[in-house]
This record gives C-alpha cells, structure tokens and sequence, in this order.
C-alpha cells in the first residue's frame, strides 16, 4: 500500500511582531524518499510571503527535509529581519475529508438502495401482488 506523505512548509518571520505561517503544500503518495525529492521541487522555488527578492538566500538540507534561510539585511549579525522556512516530510494519518467522504458515499448508497425499494414496492402495487 502507498503512504500519503504531507510536504509542509512553516515559516517564521522574526522581528518586533515575528509570526509562523504553516502551509500544506502537498499530499503526495508514494515513498518518502520520493516525497523528499518532491520536496525539494518546491523549496528551490518557493517564495517566502514576507521576502520576496532578499539579498541573500541559503537552502539547506536536514534529516526530515530542508531549511530555507532568508534576510533583508546584509550583515550577518542582524537576526531581525532573518525568515526561516522549514520545509519537512510527514506521513498523513488521518485527514477528516477522507472520513467525510466516506459517510457522504454510505448515505449516498443507502439513499439508492431507498429508492430502489420504492420502485421495486411501487412495480409490485401495480402488478397487484
């Protein structure tokens, strides 16, 4: 069986009013080192929301996925502006729209089994039986 892998990206902005912002980007199926290649598809293009042409871009790998470092300012020392976006791989366990659609397809077949009764009870009136 396929596992369902998530490719995530959360990014925090630091600064006075810092912030992480995390997305799904993906739910990829297959093995993970597939979803690691995957992965790094979108981490050599992806676009910080909050840097858009910084000066300086560096692209990491880690164990679980890749480390995107941005900054606005030139010096190395200034970690105010500096926005780090962790790209990472994580097997889907559980996703609720699954189970919704799965009782949206058990209604569903029990609404037609329904209907069907009622034809085949209404086929039979009119037989006289």
């Amino acid at each position: 069986m396929a596992t369902r892998w998530g490719l995530i990206v959360e990014e925090a902005k630091g600064g006075r009013y810092g912030f992480v912002h995390n997305t799904v980007l993906e739910v990829f199926t297959g093995t993970r080192e597939e979803a690691l290649a995957r992965l790094e598809g979108h981490a050599t293009t992806f676009q910080p929301r909050q840097l858009r042409h910084p000066p300086r871009t560096r692209l990491f790998r880690s164990a679980d996925g890749f480390l995107l470092v941005g900054s606005d300012l030139p010096s190395e020392y200034a970690t105010d502006w500096h926005v780090l976006c962790r790209f990472s791989v994580a097997e889907l366990v559980r996703d609720s729209e699954d189970t919704r659609r799965e009782v949206e397809a058990e209604w569903r077949a029990r609404e037609e089994q329904r209907a069907r009764d009622r034809a085949e009870k209404k086929r039979q009136k009119r037989l006289g039986y």
